[in-house]
């Protein structure tokens, strides 16, 4: 009965990893509509001015405080916003099943306040 258990196991870790890396492809490059997700106790505010620092273009607030939806218009603001303190960035095709409507998104620099 138990020896089908490691197998199980490897299959949802490759599942895992799969929906993993199919969320995040293309994830942050340059004029592509992307989702920073920052840590979920953080305020609207420290999402936007955490974006802000790294130059990309907000097109749209997350469905979360904690989620902006993003464009970097440059290569500068692409490696930026890679490195920046979100836990990580999800692609535009995972930003729609978010709730995102990008059709209605629009581009809006923000500047820092610091």
């Amino acid at each position: 009965m138990k020896s089908y258990l490691p197998a199980l196991l490897l299959l949802c870790v490759a599942l895992a990893s799969s929906i993993g890396m199919l969320v995040t492809k293309n994830a942050g490059e340059k004029d592509l509509f992307s989702v920073a997700v920052f840590p979920p106790w953080w305020t609207e505010r420290q999402s936007f001015a955490s974006v802000a620092g790294t130059g990309a273009s907000v097109a749209a607030p997350g469905p979360f405080d904690w989620m902006v939806v993003v464009v970097p218009q440059s290569d500068l603001a692409a490696d930026n916003l890679k490195s920046a303190p979100a836990l990580f960035l999800l692609n535009a095709n995972f930003a729609r099943l978010c709730g995102v409507n990008l059709s209605h998104a629009s581009l809006t620099e923000v500047k820092s306040h610091s």
